[in-house]
């Protein structure tokens, strides 16, 4: 028979070894929750990167800068020597038409974002649903009647979404990596996908 003060330490170092398997637990889910609650209640960023597109009929990589203040944004594409693809301006507040979209000069207005960017330069890119998808909101599915399918990886975190966008396409979005920001984890390397179309967006820089 053991010595009792051997048993008291066996059963401490028992309910240690179970305090630190609840802590570990914890610590895995709390941040990721807190995670979720704060991009959530992001409204305002700036993204810095790359984007690149690619279709049978066309392909181009660009610089990506994308201010965006809640509901307004200046989106812009450039190539790599710094001349203007395009530039993308929303302004919530304007009920008549409020996406105006310049290339090379020439402004276009619509109600319809996608079907501005699709009718001018002929390439579709779902611009109306990214500000809230290029974020890796888990909670986008509260966010609008929007059917969304998602997949989480291991963390909690988005894997994979799939949607239709304005115009009736159906994209997938593959979330490859994340980083922190001020204490945030946001997606910084994403691949869309639609049928014979593909976009990938490198983030190098969140500004929040």
């Amino acid at each position: 028979m053991l010595p009792l003060y051997k048993k008291h330490g066996f059963i401490a170092l028992f309910y240690l070894f179970l305090l630190a398997g609840c802590s570990s637990h914890s610590l895995k889910h709390t941040p990721t929750d807190t995670n979720y609650k704060h991009v959530n209640e992001l409204k305002n960023w700036h993204i810095k990167g790359k984007l690149a597109f690619k279709s049978p009929q066309d392909k181009f990589s660009a610089n990506l800068n994308w201010v965006y203040q809640d509901k307004n944004y200046q989106l812009k594409l450039l190539t790599f020597l710094g001349t203007s693809i395009f530039t993308l301006e929303s302004q919530s507040e304007s009920k008549h038409k409020p996406f105006k979209l310049d290339v090379e000069g020439e402004q276009y207005f619509s109600d319809n974002v996608d079907e501005l960017i699709w009718s001018i330069t002929g390439r579709h890119l779902p611009i109306s649903d990214l500000p809230t998808l290029i974020k890796g909101d888990v909670a986008i599915k509260n966010k609008t009647s929007k059917q969304y399918i998602i997949e989480r990886n291991e963390l909690g975190q988005l894997n994979k979404l799939t949607f239709t966008d304005n115009n009736g396409r159906v994209w997938q979005i593959h979330y490859l990596t994340y980083a922190k920001t001020n204490g945030l984890l946001l997606p910084t390397n994403i691949k869309l996908r639609s049928s014979d179309i593909s976009v990938k967006i490198a983030i190098s820089e969140w500004i929040i």
